[in-house]
């Protein structure tokens, strides 16, 4: 039946342009958005309720404009699991996973080609903190039956990433300390739309260079950070729960630090930090920012953006590796 009373008609009139237009704006916010190079290849990225996200079983994807990118029935970026052959494990984030490159062309792939006797499982993950690293080989090394290695790539980021419970616009785990012990905050992760929409948010990334009114949307729909000296106790004690879980396996553990482009002339704090901490604390680690100065080039030679290597610095991290595990 048809609205006969006009001002009845026109407040009807105007909430439905109000939803049309706030639908266009939405529309056009979300298409102009920042959206993070991790998660906008949804193709190869999933949520999760126990790490947050995490990279999708049995992927096969040809066409893609940085290469091929295949992952096993595990997510793994590599073949399925040889029982009969001693494991090399590849832990970390996007650098150690090969953003941006063919299947054939990451540090993993390559190693492959100098240990052809044993069989290397690419387990690292787009966008992971040092925290999301650790639970999922812990929830995973019991798939292993012979590892022989675990090779553990620290990002310039990796501090910065387990400092709080959102990250890219996903919740995350979120670490708290207890003495010398973890816990965590809470066993199931449950997505929140609101905080996906801000990460995304072409209005809210200018409104985060202008003022702290961004973080304070994050705080007001759950967001919880740690401080900068926290993290790095937390940092501490997950790379000690990393080298148990490898000492427990009889594997050797060797941890890489991969400095971002901009530390060729001074290296971050955190980078400094990681190489303080691992050489008081005995761990038998790399510094690629050495072997990168070594070549005599531009660090951006070997750089396809801030922090993922090219081919050609995807090359010289497995030679590295390769190197010390010999």
């Amino acid at each position: 039946m048809p609205m006969k009373n006009p001002l009845v008609q026109n407040v009807f009139l105007f909430f439905i342009s109000l939803l049309v237009a706030f639908s266009i704006f939405l529309g056009v916010d979300l298409a102009l958005g920042r959206y993070h190079r991790v998660f906008s290849d949804l193709d190869f990225i999933q949520v999760d309720s126990s790490f947050g996200w995490n990279t999708k079983p049995n992927v096969s994807i040809l066409n893609r404009p940085g290469g091929s990118i295949h992952t096993n029935s595990k997510g793994f970026r590599s073949d399925e699991i040889d029982p009969k052959k001693p494991q090399i494990l590849i832990l970390g984030d996007s650098v150690a996973w090969g953003y941006n490159v063919a299947d054939h062309e990451t540090a993993a792939f390559l190693l492959q080609n100098k240990f052809p006797n044993a069989q290397i499982q690419n387990m690292a993950v787009p966008g992971y903190g040092l925290d999301q690293t650790y639970l999922r080989f812990k929830s995973q090394i019991s798939s292993f039956s012979k590892i022989q290695a675990v090779v553990l790539i620290l990002s310039n980021n990796d501090i910065e990433d387990i400092k709080r419970n959102v990250q890219y616009g996903l919740n995350k785990p979120f670490l708290l300390r207890e003495g010398e012990d973890l816990k965590l905050e809470r066993d199931k992760i449950e997505q929140n739309l609101i905080n996906y929409f801000l990460a995304r948010s072409f209005f809210c990334g200018i409104i985060s260079r202008k003022n702290r009114l961004h973080s304070r949307f994050y705080k007001l729909f759950g967001e919880k950070m740690n401080s900068e000296k926290e993290s790095k106790i937390i940092s501490g004690l997950l790379l000690e729960k990393i080298k148990i879980l490898a000492q427990e396996k009889k594997a050797d553990l060797l941890i890489v630090l991969s400095p971002s482009v901009t530390n060729s002339f001074v290296k971050s704090d955190s980078y400094r930090w990681f190489e303080t901490y691992l050489s008081s604390h005995h761990f038998n680690f790399i510094s690629q920012h050495a072997a990168l100065k070594a070549t005599g080039l531009a660090f951006d030679s070997f750089y396809l953006d801030y922090s993922h290597y090219s081919v050609s610095g995807n090359r010289l991290l497995a030679e590295e590796i390769g190197k010390h595990l010999t």
